[in-house]
């Protein structure tokens, strides 16, 4: 009964603050599919962080975890007809993004809007909902476990599985202070849940195995997260062995 007052007391102390001095353009990463790298600090800390936009359908796009910035550039590629808050920690910009983006519908990872009262009106992104952009951006939905839960995502044209934080990348630090500490935090030395993750998002077991393994059933190339740099060469592998211990 105590352990989700708890994690919410401790998440407030390490809410991250965007680094809005790095706000490079969208970079495509294959066909339909753009990464809006930012930078957030944390504790001194330096955490690299992905929003993902994704097309589907023509002249519209899915903003998955809004960034903190406007990113004017997006109006260039589409107008955004969706935002997604793809888990249960990945929403503090999501009031800028509907600001941003006022038609745009939003969608939350379930138990997100009881966990956190206050974000703006939206639609939890459960298994059975019908959503118009499904055929172009399948989902899986991972949890909830004890209020905690992400939205994993295959975009089929670019073949790119969609992770938030239930693995993290991060081996382009360019600071030894970054890569110590967070090394020291709980992060892999190369792809794979972190501690968190571990604690959070897989503590479920039998829930994290059947997810991981409709995971599998996607013919996926590439891994992009929100933390850490993306799998372009052997993405099945990769997945394969870090969520081994799960499958």
């Amino acid at each position: 009964m105590t352990e989700r007052p708890f994690l919410e007391r401790l998440l407030r102390h390490v809410t991250p603050k965007p680094d809005l001095s790095f706000t490079p353009p969208p970079s495509e990463m294959g066909p339909g599919i753009w990464a809006i790298d930012r930078r957030a600090r944390l504790a001194g800390m330096t955490l690299p962080s992905r929003s993902t936009a994704i097309d589907v359908g023509p002249g519209r796009l899915l903003l998955l975890s809004p960034p903190a910035d406007d990113c004017p550039e997006l109006d260039r590629l589409g107008s955004v007809s969706a935002i997604v808050a793809p888990n249960s920690f990945h929403h503090l910009n999501l009031a800028n993004g509907v600001r941003r983006h006022p038609t745009a519908q939003l969608f939350t990872a379930p138990g997100l809007a009881r966990r956190v009262p206050g974000l703006p009106a939206s639609v939890e992104l459960t298994p059975e909902l019908v959503v118009p952009w499904r055929e172009r951006l399948s989902f899986v939905v991972l949890g909830p476990h004890r209020g905690i839960s992400e939205v994993l995502f295959f975009h089929s044209a670019s073949r790119t599985l969609i992770l938030t934080d239930l693995a993290c990348n991060l081996v382009d630090l360019p600071r030894a202070f970054d890569r110590v500490a967070w090394r020291l935090s709980g992060m892999p030395s190369g792809f794979g849940p972190n501690r968190n993750a571990r604690r959070l998002l897989l503590r479920d077991r039998a829930g994290a195995r059947e997810a991981l393994h409709a995971v599998r059933r996607w013919p996926f190339e590439r891994i992009v997260m929100a933390h850490g740099a993306v799998v372009e060469r052997g993405a099945r592998e990769t997945f394969e062995s870090a969520f081994a211990p799960y499958l």
